[in-house]
């Protein structure tokens, strides 16, 4: 009996500690896990700055027609998002094996609900973050792009209490 070769792509393997993807971002950490996707936080080479690494399931990505031209246009049109309370999507692309990456930077501060954990805001912080939070939603909707997954693990405040929105 002779056996066919299988039409099921090997699988794709993930980022582990220690891996670079895309040529240039070491991967040091995972982040989480949301969805079809998985973050780590990465260091470009050369650099000592920090980088978000956001890899797409293999499996997700694969069983869709024309995902990979999707993710490209996607990526297009959310790196021209400018808004200062915006996080920045600095750089994409499809690793050697396949996976669809995107990197955006990576500021410092703190997720709003660790920010907000067991206090309440004031009516004058409400109001700044609020608008902080719509200006950033206001340019992105402005192109068509919506978040898709606005919660607070994706809301950043600073250490001067700059909002910036992540993950679009």
């Amino acid at each position: 009996m002779t056996r066919r070769p299988s039409k099921i792509p090997p699988p794709i393997p993930k980022p582990k500690a220690g891996d670079v993807v895309l040529g240039r971002y070491r991967i040091l950490t995972r982040v989480g896990r949301i969805g079809f996707r998985t973050t780590y936080r990465a260091q470009r080479e050369g650099l000592d700055e920090i980088f978000l690494v956001t890899c797409f399931d293999p499996k997700s990505v694969r069983s869709e027609n024309g995902a990979e031209a999707r993710f490209q246009a996607a990526v297009s049109q959310i790196s021209r998002l400018k808004h200062p309370n915006t996080v920045a999507l600095v750089d994409s692309g499809v690793s050697d094996s396949g996976m669809l990456i995107a990197v955006t930077a990576l500021p410092p501060g703190v997720p709003i609900g660790t920010h907000l954990s067991g206090r309440q805001l004031s009516v004058d912080e409400a109001l700044v973050f609020t608008r902080q939070l719509f200006h950033s939603l206001d340019e992105a909707h402005g192109m068509g792009i919506l978040h898709g997954d606005l919660c607070s693990e994706h809301v950043l405040l600073d250490a001067d209490l700059g909002l910036r929105v992540l993950d679009y």
